[in-house]
């Protein structure tokens, strides 16, 4: 009986939950809104509420997505860490804000975990790539909140190739609102940009089977167009100033990049490195935003040793 009531706790632990925000105030200014967090944790939170590690969603991610990241042999050991793998807004599971930015993101995860867990203080921050930029926010938002905070492919400040990107995925979507027609019509076009993005193109070259693999996919129109949308707003909005937001950190960082990253420029990454003097890693492959995949061994053993330290 005691094994069997061990793994219905375990998998219960695992299943989608929601925490509703009341009044929440988004940066825009737009009047006060209820809005819904999905969450799902792993591990078990000691007394003292100081082993929770926050994992926020990708972009266009749910948490199901980052159970894959969670395991005894993985970056997070749920025997050692409290793990909350969280929704971002306007993600199709979390409540969708229009004018989003992703300091509204960091906000409502603050709130989540202060007023449903009663946690002030976290062990750690851990995102890949919008992920990763969240991790930059919580670092710059709630200086000391989290002793330990690892942005991965993920950005303080958008460069120049980066919001030319996601301009013409959101243009595509806005464009066919405009015009009254579906936005799922022009997805497979954005979805087109995107993968363009994803790798580089040596990688590609190298690998004949991809468009075959690809064109299928793209015709799936995946989340909502219009949650697409107020996310592309969200990491657009993302252009923290690197000397102040340095400044302000009082977490340990470990700042994971991809140098042949097509899709999120690694440079302000690496100048926000320098200029706190934080330990870096550099996937340095031909995978380009897929590195997390491709060196998924490499990226595993560092960040994980950084996080159990």
């Amino acid at each position: 009986m005691k094994l069997i009531f061990l793994l219905t706790a375990t998998l219960a632990a695992q299943e989608l939950r929601f925490a509703e925000l009341k009044d929440f105030k988004p940066e825009s200014g737009e009047s006060a809104l209820n809005v819904r967090i999905g969450y799902r944790t792993y591990g078990t939170l000691n007394a003292a509420k100081s082993n929770a590690v926050l994992f926020p969603t990708w972009f266009g991610g749910k948490s199901e997505n980052l159970q894959q990241f969670v395991g005894k042999d993985k970056i997070l050991d749920p025997d050692r860490f409290f793990v909350i793998l969280v929704d971002a807004l306007s993600n199709g599971v979390s409540t969708r804000v229009e004018k989003l930015t992703i300091r509204d993101m960091v906000q409502s995860q603050h709130r989540l975990l202060i007023e449903h867990f009663g946690i002030a203080r976290l062990h750690g921050v851990i995102g890949i790539s919008m992920g990763g930029m969240q991790s930059f926010d919580w670092a710059v938002a709630y200086p000391g909140f989290a002793e330990r905070i690892v942005p991965i492919i993920g950005s303080p400040k958008l460069s120049t190739p980066d919001l030319l990107l996601w301009q013409a995925q959101l243009s595509a979507i806005e464009t066919a609102v405009a015009n009254k027609l579906d936005p799922r019509a022009v997805m497979p076009a954005v979805n087109a940009m995107h993968q363009f993005a994803l790798r580089t193109p040596d990688h590609d070259a190298a690998n004949a089977q991809e468009w075959a693999k690809l064109k299928q996919s793209l015709s799936n129109p995946g989340n909502d167009p219009l949650d697409r949308a107020a996310q592309l707003r969200a990491m657009m909005s993302q252009n923290l100033n690197l000397h102040e937001s340095v400044a302000k950190v009082r977490a340990k960082m470990l700042i994971v990049y991809a140098a042949q990253d097509h899709m999120v420029n690694p440079k302000t990454s690496i100048d926000f490195a320098n200029l706190g003097g934080f330990a870096t890693l550099n996937l340095n492959g031909n995978c380009g935003h897929m590195a997390i995949s491709c060196e998924s061994a490499r990226l595993t053993a560092t960040v994980r040793a950084f996080l159990e330290q």
